[in-house]
């Protein structure tokens, strides 16, 4: 695998649940590369999909012990067999060797944290860079949200996550309400490789199994909305309440490809709150239900040059966010010369 060029290339990418990588392999994709991860020995190996000799998807192999003991990822049409750092170590054909250097792959750099399994496509990535995840935090739960696959690029579900002038149009149903169509002026800070910002939002208390989700704050409540935003793609909002109660979204997302990512999410719940973890994960599929036909619409790839979409007040914090992408080198080949390189980002 050669040298990664580019951020998105060079960063740490969840691939997997720590949890569904068990006795066989895993199909996943990363940046448009089809990619298996294996457990081999109790260590998560990730490796190329395709098998050097006829491109066989490794996906469909199985994992043997070879004579030494030591398992390897088995392809299922000729037998070649691999171990953790891609090498063949075994062709049922050349049982007395020498085995060719190039029936050989190599793997990607892979590491487990917080019941995720994260790849990076270069493998001299350092692992004390993966991100840590929010697990046991003091007064707060912890729900966790079934991982959801959308048919547009991270970098597009990311922004959406940001945008605070979209809520009275697309969240009438849940949270959205006439008063916060105009947004607060705020500050953006901005770090080497974040952005972070706290906006005041009205908000419509909403609606649970059995009244009010959140009880005695009145139907409009106007909470303290914290962001943090980690490049390339994770992010975090912490609502505050006026009591000082909070939760918060943490989410890490996947570029699977330019046209389809993968959102790994969840919950941080204060234990003060009232609320029933079934309604606040009922709460949260509904607010993507809304968010999500409305982001597939638009294609694909954020357009990191300015000027390519008409930016106002309100987007100050995707400005920054795509500022923030451009300057780290988040760049792509010219896919559309009329978009003035539109990124696929």
């Amino acid at each position: 695998m050669s040298t990664p060029a580019t951020l998105l290339e060079r960063s740490w990418h969840v691939v997997a649940r720590s949890g569904d990588v068990g006795p066989g392999p895993v199909a996943v994709e990363l940046l448009g590369r089809r990619l298996v991860v294996v457990r081999l020995d109790g260590e998560v190996v990730v490796l190329p999909a395709a098998c050097p000799h006829r491109g066989t998807d490794l996906a469909l192999g199985t994992i043997v012990a070879r004579g030494d003991g030591s398992p390897g990822l088995q392809c299922p049409y000729h037998g070649w067999t691999f171990d953790r750092h891609g090498v063949c170590t075994f062709i049922p054909s050349m049982p007395d060797g020498p085995l060719p250097q190039a029936a050989s792959t190599t793997s990607c750099a892979a590491h487990e944290r917080d019941g995720l399994v994260w790849a990076s496509l270069d493998a001299g990535a350092d692992p004390a860079r993966v991100p840590a995840l929010p697990i046991d935090v003091p007064g707060m739960r912890t729900i966790l949200g079934e991982p959801m696959v959308w048919n547009t690029s991270a970098g597009r579900h990311v922004e959406n996550i940001l945008d605070l002038g979209h809520f009275p149009f697309v969240h009438p149903g849940t949270f959205g309400c006439p008063e916060a169509e105009v947004v607060a002026s705020h500050h953006v800070e901005r770090g080497e490789d974040w952005i972070a910002a706290d906006v005041p939002v009205v908000t419509r208390n909403p609606d649970g199994a059995d009244g009010p989700m959140y009880p005695g704050l009145g139907p409009l409540v106007t909470l303290g909305y914290h962001y943090e935003v980690t490049a390339p793609y994770r992010i975090t909002i912490d609502f505050e309440f006026p009591d000082g109660m909070r939760r918060a979204l943490h989410e890490v997302v996947t570029p699977n490809r330019h046209d389809q990512c993968t959102i790994h999410w969840r919950l941080l719940v204060d234990d003060r709150l009232r609320s029933d973890d079934a309604d606040e994960l009922a709460f949260a599929h509904a607010v993507f239900a809304e968010d999500r036909p409305i982001i597939e619409s638009q294609p694909p790839g954020l357009p990191l040059d300015a000027g390519v979409e008409v930016q106002v007040a309100a987007d100050r914090l995707a400005v920054a966010y795509r500022r923030m992408l451009r300057e780290l080198g988040c760049t792509t080949a010219d896919r559309d010369r009329r978009a003035s390189c539109r990124e696929r980002v």
